[in-house]
């Protein structure tokens, strides 16, 4: 039998391991992230693979023999981030403490490298690890590529299928297109699909330069006779190098052979960069074979230990047993598979339950062609073991909600819940938080499957056989179970239990049932408006063609520039790359002088509305004639919660026509909508957390705080500032404390920087307070490298200090968004948490969070008090030392509120 050889090209892991983790560093400071992801990936390949040997590759940092043949060969990369450089060093001592062998040969390639081993051991099944697909040309029957980030094998049917070409014509494929990543120049104006079509009727790069005179006439031809020199160039840059020299021409195969042990090196370079968990597993297994370690080490946290039993649950005593097995037990994990894309067609195929690390279970309910499964109803036993136990779950929210649908209320067997999404997005906010990525990041690389590979050409759930549905639903249960251990210890660490408890959690089930109830919404209202704004925009565009003089495609920038900026002699406000640019900033700015800009700028606000709103949204209407839009809780890093299918948060307000569009959304019959909206929170935050007493004083009184801040900065009375004066007040509140720059407000209020900084300079005159909270918000960044709401949410701010200042500005402005915007986010999920209780013996349903607004579904003679609790509810969510108050109405539809 062939020995399993892997290839790893160790440049293309580090890189995608560093873009898959961020924000993760040791406790001074030192970046771990690509350092993590490289190790998990390497360890989930040994444990996917079992390779019999390994060879870890490495670039080097001097220039290969390309550069001499073309100077300009990779001459577009810049250089790594500042917080990857000191890591390349760190997996290198990494390869090394695990003893993998390791080559990286001066003057040539990683690629070459690879090359040279896959000449030198064609007695190997060999797999090339990486997701570079210039190494496609190394594949053949014997020689495979696998993409980690894709879990992707590509064999020299794949490569093909990906390229239109197989692994023999991939470097003449590169020589026609070239490789932007490498500055491999290619021929210009062939792309991908010219190349096939070439490659297709003349066999190779040589013979397509050979035949230029056999082809029509045309640009493409003009390009491939004056470009053929820089064709074949391009296929030598592209074409691996076999003749490699250096220490990797003594090795043998038996010095490849690899097996992982734990060590004493490994197990203190995992402690110097403090990876917890993996110090302390290794630690234990080192401590277990009978070497030394320290006692920090000898305690295990078994994850990612060997696979669990997946017993099928489908006759009653089965059940029984089941039973007893989870009413001994402390926490359960459960995680439901389902058929049905819509909320209201949601059905559960069948539920997987863990309660322990060595076993776990799947239950069948709907599987198509199985003589024996168990009935829904047996749900209800099954819930019942849930009382006074730790509930687990990846994405609470989703199963809630599927239970809910076939009829079980969650919270009537439980409220202790722990959602490893929910917990995880706290940990790392800006990370990934799919099951997936946790596996990788918190269980030892675990590979979890692949839904779409699971499904294939399936249907649905309910299709896949029980023997692949058990293995894949059981295998997501017992992952979610082990996660908790590592993401609670995180929590603990960052003192974010009360938030993830008191806040986070609560809200899900919340959010379950407001995707359940949906919004009712009227066709009709819509209908109307699509016909309103159809018949306006063909009036606009025959108005357009006037001034134009002729029709063009007002959808194309590159016309819509030609026309204004050659044919029209308008002034060029800014250029792209690509041309003049035609944006609405432009087009604003160019309206005084003719009509046309105006008429495109609504043309482009109606075609916008229509097509995104107005003509999509009865598409989404269920049978129940309701739209049930998804309330995403672990996507924005403030803390915010943001909407799809539809994003209801994203229908524009600031129009009247975009207004319209609300007045399609309407009570249910018998019943109106209460909403309430919070008043200038964020600005009452920043009072409240800046402690400035002018500001603070603006708003106990009851004043129009912009109007109060035109007359601070313009220094006239209240009752002589102008509308323009109080707009430019209200720019400076919001802006500010956001980071603008004098040269973005110059830019909003269309003044002169000069204005825009002495408006600043008066504004931090008159509220002290504030700048010195600013200030301090962004010196307590710098030192805790962090910025953290009032309930302790955290987000990671490690370009604090980057020697490049748009980032570096970046993260300043988060450090000045995230005390506020973030705190009133978490504001907002206890109003909810309040409204939720309080509004329920009203009998209302909460169906709707956008921005600061929360919006009640109520019968009619129960407005009233509804209207009570919502507003008692959200102003009573915190004490700041300013009032919080809200807008309240009752209503038939939004618009209306």
């Amino acid at each position: 039998m062939k020995k399993k050889l892997f290839l790893i090209d160790s440049s293309s892991l580090i890189f995608r391991a560093f873009y898959a983790i961020r924000n993760l560093s040791t406790s001074s400071g030192h970046p771990t992230n690509a350092t993590y992801g490289f190790l998990t990936m390497f360890l989930g390949l040994l444990e996917k693979y079992k390779p019999d040997a390994v060879v870890a590759v490495f670039d080097t940092p001097s220039p290969s023999f390309r550069k001499k043949q073309y100077s300009e060969y990779k001459s577009n990369r810049s250089a790594p981030p500042d917080d990857l450089i000191p890591q390349f060093q760190d997996i290198r001592d990494l390869v090394d403490v695990l003893k993998i062998p390791r080559f990286e040969e001066p003057g040539f390639e990683a690629d070459d490298v690879i090359a040279y081993l896959v000449k030198r051991f064609p007695e190997c099944e060999i797999m090339i690890v990486t997701g570079d697909k210039d190494l496609m040309q190394l594949v053949n029957k014997q020689v495979r590529i696998l993409d980690t980030m894709k879990d992707k094998i590509y064999g020299p049917d794949e490569v093909f299928e990906k390229l239109g070409v197989g692994p023999e014509l991939v470097t003449d494929y590169l020589g026609l297109i070239g490789d932007t990543s490498d500055n491999i120049p290619g021929i210009p104006g062939i792309g991908p699909k010219t190349a096939v079509q070439l490659l297709g009727e003349y066999k190779t790069l040589e013979g397509v330069l050979e035949s230029t005179a056999l082809m029509k006439p045309s640009k493409r031809t003009e390009a491939i006779e004056q470009n053929k020199e820089l064709a074949i160039l391009s296929k030598q840059l592209a074409t691996v190098e076999f003749n490699v020299t250096g220490s990797v021409t003594k090795v043998n195969l038996e010095d490849l052979f690899y097996t992982l042990k734990p060590s004493k090196p490994f197990v203190d370079f995992l402690k110097r960069l403090e990876f917890k968990t993996q110090a302390l597993k290794w630690g234990g297994l080192l401590a277990s074979s009978g070497e030394e370690v320290s006692s920090e080490g000898s305690s295990v946290v078994r994850v990612g230990a060997s696979e669990p039993e997946v017993k099928a649950i489908t006759t009653e005593s089965e059940l029984r047993s089941l039973l007893e097995t989870l009413s001994k037990a402390e926490k359960i994990a459960f995680d439901t598979e389902t058929r049905g894309e819509r909320t209201t067609d949601l059905e559960m195929v069948g539920l997987s339950l863990c309660s322990g690390k060595d076993q776990t279970f799947y239950i069948p309910f709907r599987h198509q062609g199985l003589t024996t499964q168990l009935p829904l109803k047996a749900v209800s036993s099954i819930l019942e073991t849930f009382r006074g136990k730790k509930i687990i779950a990846q994405n609470l929210k989703y199963d809630y909600k599927v239970l809910l649908r076939e009829g079980y209320e969650l919270e009537e067997y439980t409220t202790n819940f722990f959602d490893t999404m929910l917990a995880d997005y706290l940990v790392a906010p800006e990370e990934k938080h799919g099951l997936d990525m946790l596996a990788l990041r918190y269980l030892n690389g675990l590979t979890v499957g692949d839904f779409k590979q699971v499904l294939g050409d399936k249907k649905d759930f309910s299709e896949v056989d029980l023997e692949t549905a058990k293995k894949y639903s059981g295998m997501d249960s017992w992952s979610t179970y082990l996660l908790e251990e590592p993401l609670n210890q995180q929590l603990d660490l960052l003192k974010m239990q009360n938030l993830f408890k008191e806040i986070e959690m609560p809200v899900a089930p919340i959010l379950a049932r407001m995707e359940n109830v949906g919004i009712a919404v009227d066709p009709n209202v819509l209908g109307k408006l699509s016909e309103e704004y159809a018949r306006e925009l063909k009036l606009i565009e025959a108005e357009i063609y006037a001034h134009a003089g002729s029709e063009f495609n007002l959808n194309s920038p590159k016309q819509l520039s030609e026309i204004l900026f050659v044919k029209l002699g308008l002034p060029v406000i800014s250029k792209t790359k690509t041309g003049f640019s035609t944006d609405v900033s432009v087009l604003e700015k160019l309206a005084p002088i003719h009509p046309m800009p105006a008429l495109m700028v609504r043309y482009r606000e109606l075609t916008k509305l229509k097509s995104t709103y107005i003509d999509v949204l009865p598409t989404l209407i269920e049978p129940d004639g309701r739209v049930h839009a998804h309330f995403n809780q672990a996507v924005a890093a403030t803390g915010r919660l943001s909407g799809s299918d539809p994003n209801l948060q994203n229908i524009p307000i600031k129009t009247e026509s975009g207004r319209r569009i609300r007045q399609a959304f309407v009570a249910a019959d018998g019943c109106v909508l209460v909403g309430a909206d919070y008043s200038q929170i964020e600005l009452r935050l920043v009072a409240h957390l800046s402690g400035d007493e002018t500001l603070i004083s603006a708003f106990k009184s009851g004043q129009d705080v912009h109007r109060s801040t035109a007359a601070e900065i313009f220094g006239v009375s209240l009752n002589q500032v102008t509308d323009e004066q109080r707009s430019a007040a209200k720019a400076i509140n919001f802006g500010l404390i956001y980071g603008k720059t004098p040269f973005g407000l110059s830019q909003e209020l269309g003044i002169s920087r000069k204005d825009a900084e002495k408006y600043i300079q008066t504004y931090f005159e008159r509220y002290s307070g504030v700048k010195k909270f600013m200030d301090q918000c962004i010196a307590d960044a710098r030192e805790h490298k962090m910025s953290q709401t009032i309930y302790g949410r955290k987000r990671p701010l490690k370009d604090i200090d980057n020697k490049n200042a748009g980032l570096r500005n970046m993260s300043e402005r988060m450090a000045l968004n995230t005390p506020v915007q973030g705190t009133a986010a978490d504001i907002m999920k206890i109003a909810m948490i309040r409204v939720d209780e309080t509004c329920h013996r009203t009998g209302a349903h909460l169906i709707l969070q956008v921005h600061d607004e929360l919006i009640l579904d109520v019968a009619e003679d129960k407005a009233s008090e509804a209207r009570a609790c919502l507003q008692e509810g959200m102003e009573s969510a915190e004490k700041l030392k300013v009032p919080l108050t809200v807008n309240v109405g009752v209503a038939k539809s939004w618009y209306e509120l």
